[in-house]
């Protein structure tokens, strides 16, 4: 098996291999140029939208959490109603996806109404408090993924699809990804004027649902319940009235005014005096409050000022002392990705919104803050490698140009891990670049490999292009070896199907694809590399 094995590589480097690579060597610059546009044209795989980039893989798990946020105030028991709606939707839903099956697909449905866990259930719950009437929490328990006809994803969209529509809920959002828990985009809203704040805060969550693929879209923005203003009138003012002795008034009527202190053993006992219970729970005593003047007198609290209701805030959001509005959103992978949405976003919608409203700023926070620092700090770093990869190189080789070379073949093993996610499905995530990183190390050995034995050959006196043809099918057999044993040492990895491998299977896929795309292209495009740089000696020297 061994001499057969042997005897079919030498065939193929002696039938094959050799009068390829002498006709690449030959044309070599219209080489060069189909290196360059298979390089476009994976780069315009982006721009057309067939190949993704999403910052982290979507891992579904095998619970589903939904969490229902009502208007503040809202009683208890409309909470229940609607939380009771909800199941109905989701029994509607089982009974759907369960046809034909022994086992059904929820296993169980768990319910917390008043309260929400404030953990992995989202970034759109946040409230004043965590328990509350106007909160809940479904958790849906699933079979495990392989024992399924559908993903977490799905079943969540059908649930939403028929939730859409019930009324009174402030905010229902979704979560079926194992990782996660903060919002895939969330935009910070800064103006000096409140009302043109919220107002701006208003017209981008409207937008934002405007785009495809956009879900859970929600704003940090809380009214809480309703508070009485007071603000003294012209005849308030005329009669010496002050704001301190307004507001000094109305608390000692309803909070009540501390009269006496009265020793009861070790503990002390302080006795207030205000309105009785009752009459300090209606609005028609406090419209009727009597308000007692500097001269004794007595004038109703509704004749000195004007009454304004409005709704007060359960929580104010402020960085740097600016005072923000954040509006936060999660992308439907099977639709669009953060990225995209984000682009739409600065395209036009916000420029938009910042000419409506002068002196409104905007700052991208969350996720998208945390993507732009890592994705900044592994270039930082990749330079780095890059460099010292560099630096070893031409101490071995005793060259400056002809690291740059061995490394030309970098550039192309990155087309091969993107092409690698294109073909086997999967998108390009942060992983995938942990993965081209690696890459960027491994993928010089076979060029090493080459250029390092013609080197050796050229000093024993062969010309060039003797030399190159000696180091290509000299040099085929250790290349082969060297990219297949690295692929086959991985390859169980990517056939992996358990939890824990999804985090890993896009690095992978980086290395596996990018050494299997590098192997033949070092074969042609390192001999092609060094005639170019022959050719620009000789006409230098011309």
């Amino acid at each position: 098996m061994r001499n057969a094995v042997a005897h079919i590589l030498e065939r193929f480097v002696e039938k094959i291999l050799t009068p390829f690579t002498q006709t690449c060597i030959r044309w070599r610059y219209a080489t060069i140029g189909l290196f360059m546009a298979v390089a476009l044209l994976t780069t315009g795989l982006f721009k057309s939208g067939h190949m993704r980039f999403i910052f982290f893989p979507q891992i579904e798990s095998d619970t589903v959490l939904i969490s229902l946020k009502m208007p503040v105030g809202t009683p208890f028991e409309v909470t229940t109603t609607t939380v009771n709606a909800i199941e109905a939707a989701i029994e509607t839903v089982r009974d759907e996806i369960d046809s034909g099956q022994e086992r059904s697909t929820i296993e169980s449905i768990s319910t917390s109404i008043g309260f929400i866990s404030g953990g992995p259930a989202g970034h759109a719950t946040v409230a004043s408090t965590n328990n509350s009437s106007n909160l809940a929490e479904l958790t849906l328990q699933l079979l495990p993924s392989e024992f399924r006809n559908f993903t977490a994803t799905e079943i969540a969209t059908m649930i939403r699809e028929r939730t859409n529509a019930l009324p009174g809920i402030e905010e229902l959002t979704f979560r079926s990804s194992l990782v996660g828990n903060n919002a895939d985009i969330e935009i910070e809203l800064s103006h000096p004027s409140e009302e043109q704040l919220i107002a701006a805060s208003e017209q981008l969550e409207a937008a934002i649902k405007e785009i495809p693929g956009s879900t859970n879209i929600s704003n940090s923005f809380d009214r809480g319940k309703t508070e009485y203003l007071f603000e003294l009138n012209e005849k308030g003012l005329a009669v010496g009235l002050t704001p301190e002795e307004l507001g000094r008034q109305l608390r000692s009527a309803y909070f009540g005014l501390e009269v006496q202190r009265v020793q009861r053993g070790n503990s002390e006992v302080i006795v207030y005096v205000h309105y009785p219970k009752k009459e300090r729970e209606t609005l028609t005593t406090l419209r009727s409050t009597r308000i007692r003047l500097r001269d004794g007198s007595e004038v109703p609290l509704e004749s000195v000022t004007r009454q304004i209701e409005q709704a007060s805030f359960s929580k104010i959001q402020t960085v740097n002392g600016r005072r923000i509005v954040s509006i936060t959103a999660d992308a439907d992978a099977s639709i669009s990705t953060p990225n995209i949405i984000i682009a739409d976003l600065e395209a036009s919608i916000l420029p938009n919104l910042m000419e409506r409203s002068t002196g409104l700023s905007y700052a991208f926070a969350g996720e998208t803050k945390d993507q732009a620092e890592d994705l900044a700090s592994l270039g930082r770093n990749m330079l780095i490698a890059l460099m010292i990869i560099y630096v070893i190189l031409g101490g071995q080789l005793r060259s400056y140009l002809q690291p740059f070379i061995v490394m030309s073949v970098i550039p192309f093993g990155i087309v091969g891990a993107i092409l690698g996610h294109f073909f086997l499905g999967y998108d390009l995530t942060f992983i995938s670049l942990f993965g081209i990183v690696a890459l960027t190390g491994v993928v010089v050995n076979d060029s090493v490999v080459l250029i390092d034995y013609l080197n050796k050959q050229h000093r024993n006196g062969s010309s060039l292009l003797e030399s190159i043809s000696m180091a290509i099918s000299r040099r085929f057999r250790p290349i082969l070896l060297t990219s297949l044993s690295t692929c086959i040492g991985l390859l169980p990895m990517l056939l992996e199907t358990s939890l824990q491998a999804q985090f890993l299977i896009p690095m992978v896929v980086s290395l596996s694809a990018g050494i299997l795309f590098v192997t033949p292209i070092v074969l042609v495009l390192v001999p092609c590399l060094i005639l170019i740089l022959e050719d620009f000696k000789r006409l230098v020297h011309y």
